[in-house]
């Protein structure tokens, strides 16, 4: 084998076992195993009774070994090589030793003792949980409602199935935007821990792993999988469970804006985007988008990578075109988070 092709495969090997490996990533095999136990338990308790069995919907091999699948296990192998990190953010090992060797770890802060109090140690990790979801929540409305980047984020909802690895599915010019939005809100908050409380900031990040950890990465596991698992009454208007976000991956167009957060379902409550699912939605699920009208192949990588390029280019050729056009005849101006008008291309063939 050429050499350089046994070192991006070794890359690829290295990276796959140092995710799964990894006691503070959420994709460590313990985190995946209670995930999954935990899903085993509750379609045991709450599902049985509807019909429902967790081997044909948790373990079935169609979530795993289906061509959706094998893309969501390419584009996982492929997010550890070197040339993606471009794409998809700095190197963080880089980034802690900047930390390191900087004022970080020799400032006081306004607050140097605070760390030490256990109301302290509880709520700060838990207003950054919330920080964060703010931030995901405007990355993921953002994605979904400018047409040119819904485009790159569509390759993520072209999955016909879901499993844990789904998460992974991001064509690389969305994770490029998530990383930017996400790494803006991240260090506007990490600035204002730091000013608070100094050095002893590491410490807070540590008790909120401690805490808060475990059980968010057994849900968080389940998001993107065939477990329907929702919450009742007012957890499911506070907290979001996996059936939230697969209710967001819904083929069904009247699914397709709701539920943009991650963890905290409060946060689509304030914004009017809310949907607490309910178990009469499982039967009616479907995974995935209109793949003619969106011109993706959900089971080819190379649709994945190159279609939303393609979509692009032709959507901005309709827009350019269109100018030529009465203005009654225009694309129709975008309304608070809908969708534009787009011309078939049969009518662009008309205009052109």
């Amino acid at each position: 084998m050429d050499p350089r092709a046994q070192q991006i495969l070794n890359e690829i090997y290295a990276n796959a076992l140092k995710v799964f490996n990894d006691s503070e990533s959420r994709f460590s095999w313990y985190f995946i195993i209670a995930s999954y136990a935990a899903a085993f338990a509750y379609y045991y308790v709450a599902k049985k009774k509807h019909g429902h069995s967790f081997y044909k919907d948790a373990l079935s091999p169609e979530n795993f070994f289906s061509s959706s699948a094998w893309v969501d296990l390419a584009v996982f192998a492929l997010s550890g090589l070197a040339f993606i990190h471009l794409f998809t953010g700095v190197n963080p090992d880089g980034v802690y030793e900047w930390g390191r060797q900087s004022f970080v770890f020799t400032y006081e802060g306004v607050f140097p003792h605070a760390s030490e109090y256990l109301l302290v140690q509880i709520t700060w990790p838990l207003l950054r949980m919330v920080a964060g979801d703010f931030g995901y929540y405007l990355y993921h409305r953002v994605m979904h409602y400018f047409n040119s980047l819904w485009f790159f984020h569509a390759a993520h909802h072209s999955a016909r199935n879901l499993n844990f690895l789904t998460a992974y599915r991001m064509h690389p010019v969305d994770a490029f935007v998530s990383n930017l939005i996400l790494g803006i809100v991240g260090g506007i908050w990490a600035m204002i821990t730091i000013f608070l409380f100094g050095k002893n900031f590491i410490t807070l990040y540590i008790y909120g792993f401690v805490y808060y950890m475990p059980l968010r990465a057994v849900i968080a596991n389940l998001r993107h999988s065939n477990v329907f698992m929702t919450f009742p009454g007012w957890l499911g208007k506070f907290f979001n469970s996996p059936a939230h976000h697969q209710m967001h991956h819904s083929k069904q167009p009247e699914f397709s804006h709701i539920n943009y957060s991650n963890d905290f379902a409060f946060i689509d409550g304030m914004f009017g985007t809310l949907y607490v699912p309910s178990e009469k939605d499982h039967k009616k699920l479907i995974i995935g988008i209109n793949e003619e009208e969106h011109g993706l192949d959900g089971g080819s990588f190379l649709s994945f990578l190159l279609a939303p390029f393609r979509n692009l280019f032709n959507y901005w050729k309709m827009k350019i075109l269109s100018k030529n056009l009465p203005v009654w005849k225009r694309v129709l101006p975008k309304r608070l988070f809908e969708k534009e008008y787009e011309y078939t291309e049969t009518e662009v063939r008309k205009i052109s």
